[in-house]
């Protein structure tokens, strides 16, 4: 805490940004126990203490690009999963993947889909531990100290590397020697629940218990019965302090998910004609809230002709539903030794699925079973004019799953079991030449190896010639296994042909072949990287700080269920970053400006293809880079005692350099070029040639990265009403988006063209603050915006997740 105390003598203190801008209703809460004290004596801005760079440190210390939510942010914008905070972070984009599935991106670096093999680009860390699956990221968002999320690679010091940055989630930790507790309830619209609360008890003079719980409720947003949210969950901890050298804290959590899941609706139809080799856009005009399993869905299905099918396709039956488990216990030891602080980490996680999801109209079973393990050891300490730390780290995991995408033209069946093992050694150097400047250094070599057996078999239903139309043709049925749609449809193996070619005795079925063609696959990659970071911090005066780095990062690279791309290789980083965090105005105005460059190299892809034998596969590949820079600049000033002002805007240029992959003749619209002989007038992304062997070749190069707006501009005002003992808190705040694409091929179905999102409270806090009442809605525009897209070729139809539509509603808050 010696650097803690250190700031606040300076008047180095801070609320996080998101603070002003998502929750200007709330008071700015001290991170630290010992701030209560220091600010009673100091008026100005209040503290933030982070441990994003493992050690205790005013944010505004903090020589590395990071925004952080305090959990009062947390609550007002009713956080329950990451797919919130989009509208708490500029550099942050959070797009929804069905069910609890979630990918980040930050700045324009993320991953496009979310299976159950595919590590993310952007780190998700609980308590210090990471969380592998984008699966496993909902559950965690109470009774929350503060989230950091930081920019940019994280090479050096955090459990697994990741290109785009980190979400770490922090607890609120035992109290030693306090008995207290905390609860709060919401209601608001669409019968929505959200109960949480703690309690903190003193087991004895040196040890204590903490008991935290959550509880959510809320009817469907969707008229198809999507779109609803369902879970409660508990979390235990237990921290003591036998002596002032050593603290062990144990813990455990655990949270069940159920409900319907998020849902989508069918945005554009995009049908093939063969005859002109060309396709066509053409918007359904859906509501985003009526979903995919209405009868506006219903009847655009049974109007979309699926040319492998030879036939229009059926409305949706099977509602999506989600059945998932998940938990974990840890346990951190802290000793002081004569040489620094030895820290151990140990953790395990498992989760548990069952899920039924929507996708581009059309369904997911998604079933997993992980159990991964971790252990990080590390020193800190000083020696001299140089501060160290010194670590390794070690993490196994574990998957068997069960995931099959079901289009009635074309079912996927995958069943595997994948392993991942990495090992990680590190070390930073903090180097103190004068009092006023440090030079900093960091280097971490990690060794991954990844092993993946299992079968993959996709069952097509196929019209063959000469007509090409099979209007009463049985399609492929709701099922998991191959077996059953064998047995539902009554198919029988065609005499003479290979195996795995059946036909259908159904009269209307005469030109219709039924393909299964399964794949085995027993595969393992090994990658090591050396990644680093140099640094050089000056604080130019008391409460201004000026900084300077080069990191490096990388994200592994894996194995796919493709026999034509059975693995990809690692992608990587480099990002440079000035930045200045400053306090003017006697600790009452803050003004911090960062500028960044990236360089994002061998970027993964995931997306549909084909293998050598025609069959379709989902695979992923390198498909280049691109050029990430800009600048953001941050602002808050304490006008009165009473009166904040605050802002956070963000300039992004994020260019594709090199951005080519090629796609199925009839799986990819992405048709731009005037010069093409297929030219479609609608489309201004990516360039297609072709096709050649079946193939089209697409270009994305030198355009505007995929979820990567230009502008993003959030402003927040809060004034405080002083009733005596009581008081009046009023907030606004609001966030700018300016355009940008939803999807890696920027087709027309992918812009989302910008907006505006704001939100308001207004609460009222007894003495001592002891209970509030309040009262708030959230988008209040009511515009459900685009968070992420997904085309299905042989259905021809391109189906959208959307924001959350105007909340509002009213919560109460007690603590003792």
């Amino acid at each position: 805490m010696e650097g803690v105390m250190k700031a606040l003598k300076l008047g180095i203190a801070t609320c996080a940004v998101a603070w002003a801008i998502a929750n200007p209703a709330a008071v700015c809460a001290q991170e630290a126990a010992e701030s209560d004290e220091a600010a009673e004596s100091q008026a100005g801005l209040n503290t933030i203490v982070v441990t994003a760079q493992r050690r205790e440190e005013s944010s505004q210390r903090a020589a590395i690009a990071i925004d952080v939510v305090d959990s009062a942010a947390l609550e007002a914008a009713q956080v329950t999963s990451p797919a919130q905070l989009t509208n708490l972070v500029p550099s942050l984009q959070v797009s929804r993947q069905g069910g609890g599935n979630v990918s980040l991106f930050l700045r324009g670096v993320g991953t496009f889909t979310a299976n159950p093999y595919t590590d993310p680009a952007v780190a998700f860390n609980y308590d210090g531990v990471y969380i592998s699956r984008p699966s496993a990221t909902t559950g965690f968002f109470y009774d929350v100290e503060r989230l950091e999320v930081l920019k940019g690679p994280q090479g050096t010091l955090y459990g697994r590397n990741a290109t785009g940055g980190a979400l770490n989630v922090l607890p609120v930790t035992p109290r030693i020697g306090e008995t207290e507790g905390y609860a709060t309830a919401s209601y608001g619209n669409y019968n929505s629940v959200n109960l949480q609360g703690a309690i903190n008890v003193a087991v004895s003079e040196d040890s204590a218990l903490r008991i935290s719980g959550t509880f959510v409720d809320r009817d469907p947003f969707n008229a198809d019965g999507t779109g609803d949210e369902k879970g409660y969950g508990f979390r235990g901890q237990f921290a003591i302090e036998p002596s002032s050298d050593f603290r062990l804290r144990i813990a455990g959590d655990y949270y069940r998910r159920t409900g319907v899941g998020t849902g989508g609706t069918i945005t554009t139809v995009v049908p093939f004609n063969p005859f002109t080799n060309s396709f066509l856009f053409i918007p359904t005009g859906i509501s985003p809230s009526a979903g995919t399993y209405g009868p506006e869905g219903a009847a655009v299905l049974s109007s979309s002709f699926s040319p492998i099918a030879g036939r229009t396709l059926e409305p949706l039956t099977t509602l999506p539903s989600l059945d998932g488990n998940f938990w974990g216990v840890s346990a951190q030891a802290d000793l002081d030794t004569g040489i620094g602080t030895f820290t151990a980490i140990a953790a395990y996680r498992g989760h548990s699925t069952d899920d039924v999801t929507s996708g581009a109209g059309f369904t997911v079973i998604d079933s997993q079973d992980l159990d991964q393990y971790s252990l990080e050891l590390r020193l800190a300490g000083s020696a001299g004019a140089v501060d160290y730390i010194v670590g390794g780290y070690y993490y196994d995991d574990q998957v068997d799953g069960h995931y099959v995408p079901l289009t009635q033209a074309v079912n996927a069946y995958q069943d595997f079991t994948t392993t991942t093992r990495s090992l990680a050694a590190f070390a930073r150097l903090n180097v103190n030449v004068t009092d006023q400047f440090r030079i900093v250094g960091g280097i971490r070599y990690t060794d991954d190896r990844k092993t993946q057996v299992g079968t993959s078999e996709p069952f097509l239903a196929l019209c063959g010639a000469p007509t090409g139309q099979c209007p009463g043709a049985p399609l492929l049925p709701f099922s998991n296994t191959a077996d059953e749609v064998i047995a539902s449809l009554g198919l029988l193996p065609i005499p003479f042909a290979p195996p795995g070619f059946y036909f259908s005795l159904d009269p209307a079925a005469a030109n219709s072949v039924y393909v299964r063609s399964p794949t085995n696959i027993n595969s393992a990659r090994s990658d090591g990287k050396v990644t680093w970071r140099a640094a050089v911090e000056y604080d130019v005066a008391p409460a201004s700080l000026l900084y300077a780095s080069i990191e490096t990062g990388f994200r592994s690279g894996g194995l796919t269920f493709s026999l034509a791309r059975p693995g990809y290789g690692p992608e990587s980083i480099t990002a440079y970053t000035i930045g200045s965090k400053n306090r003017f105005l006697d600790n009452r105005l803050q003004l911090n400006l960062e500028a960044f460059y990236w360089e994002y190299r061998d970027q993964q892809l995931s997306h549909s293809g084909t293998e050598a034998d025609g069959s379709p596969a989902f695979f992923t590949e390198n498909v280049g880079g691109s050029t990430v820079k800009g600048v953001e600049l941050e602002a808050q000033f304490l006008v009165t005692d009473n009166t904040l002002i605050g802002a956070d805007i963000q300039y992004l240029d994020a260019t594709n350099d090199n951005f080519v992959f090629k796609n199925p003749a009839t799986a990819n619209p992405v048709l731009s070029t005037p010069g093409n002989p297929v030219y479609i007038p609608q489309v201004t992304g990516c360039a297609t040639s072709g096709p050649s062997g079946g193939l089209w070749t697409v270009d994305c190069s030198g355009l505007q990265a995929s979820r990567a707006p230009k502008w993003t501009m959030m402003f927040g005002f809060q004034q405080t009403i002083p009733l005596g003992d009581e008081k009046i808190i009023l907030g606004a705040n609001t966030r700018y988006q300016s355009s940008n694409y939803t999807g890696f091929d920027q087709i027309l179905p992918d812009f989302q063209k910008s907006y505006w999102v704001s939100n308001a409270e207004v609460s009222f806090v007894g003495k001592d603050e002891h209970y509030r009442i309040s009262l708030y809605v959230n988008n209040i525009e009511n515009d459900r915006v685009q968070l992420g897209s997904t085309y299905s070729s042989p259905i021809g139809v391109v189906g959208a997740s959307f924001s959350d539509p105007r909340t509002y509603g009213v919560r109460l808050s007690g603590k003792f």
